[in-house]
C-alpha cells in the first residue's frame, strides 16, 4: 500500500496575522503542509477568494523563482513588469496583488509583512500490492507522487492515517537512499538532513516498508 498527493486536492487556508515570508512559511509548516504553490488559473482564483481584505498576500514562490514546497510548476501569473530583473532575487518572494483585477502575482522583498497563504493536502491510502517504483510511477502517472514526510506535523497526519485506516501491512513512503551520492532523499526534493529520535525513526522505519498516497 501507498500515501501519495493529488495537487487539484489542495485545500487553501489563509494564514493568522501578518508576516514576512519566512515567517509565514514556518507557520505553514508548522500547521499546515506548506506555503500555498500555485499550479494553474483554477488554483489561483482560489487563493484570491481567500485573501480579500487587504492588497498583498505571500505565496509559495521565492528567490530563484522555486515554490517553498520544492514543487515545480510552468504557470506563472505576474504582473506587466514583474518580476523585476534588476532586484536581487536572493531578497525578493511573491506577494498576489489582491486589491487589482485581475490579482496578479508582484515580486515583494520578503522582509515585509503581509497575509499569506497556505495549503493542506488530503492523504489517502491505497490498498493495492506494489514495489516500490511501482507505487511511485502509479501515482506520478495519476497526477500525484509518493508522501514526503518532511516535517513533524505531516508525521503525526501520516501515522494518524495509517491508525485510522486500521493498516496492519507495510506501506511505502517516498523515501529513497542514493549510492551514489550517499544520502537519504524525499521524492519532493527535500533531502533526509538530522536523525530521527529513536520513538520517530521506528514510525517512519515501519512507514517504509509500505506506500501511501495522498489524493
Amino acid at each position: 500500500m501507498s500515501f501519495s498527493f493529488k495537487d487539484s486536492s489542495k485545500e487553501f487556508v489563509p494564514g493568522e496575522g501578518l508576516k514576512n515570508w519566512t515567517d509565514a512559511q514556518k507557520y505553514c509548516r508548522q500547521y499546515h503542509t506548506d506555503l500555498a504553490s500555485v499550479k494553474n488559473q483554477s488554483e489561483n482564483d482560489q487563493i484570491q477568494n481567500i485573501i480579500t481584505s487587504t492588497k498583498q498576500a505571500w505565496i509559495g514562490l521565492h528567490r530563484l523563482w522555486v515554490w517553498s514546497d520544492n514543487s515545480t510548476s510552468t504557470f506563472t501569473h505576474w504582473k506587466p513588469g514583474e518580476p523585476k530583473e534588476n532586484r536581487n532575487r536572493h531578497n525578493i518572494c511573491t506577494s498576489i496583488d489582491i486589491k487589482h483585477y485581475p490579482r496578479q502575482w508582484t515580486d515583494e522583498k520578503c522582509s515585509e509583512e503581509y497575509p499569506f497563504v497556505c495549503y493542506d493536502d488530503k492523504l489517502v491510502l491505497i490498498r493495492e500490492n506494489k514495489t516500490w517504483t511501482e507505487a511511485l510511477r502509479h501515482c506520478r502517472n495519476n497526477d500525484m507522487d509518493l508522501v514526503s514526510v518532511d516535517s513533524e506535523q505531516m508525521q503525526q497526519r501520516v501515522k494518524m492515517s495509517i491508525m485510522k485506516a486500521n493498516v496492519s501491512d507495510h506501506v511505502w513512503l517516498g523515501l529513497r537512499h542514493s549510492s551514489v551520492l550517499g544520502i537519504w532523499f524525499w521524492v519532493n526534493g527535500i533531502v533526509l538532513r538530522h536523525c530521527l529520535s529513536t520513538s520517530a525513526y521506528k514510525t517512519k522505519a515501519y512507514f517504509l516498508h509500505i506506500y501511501i498516497y495522498i489524493y
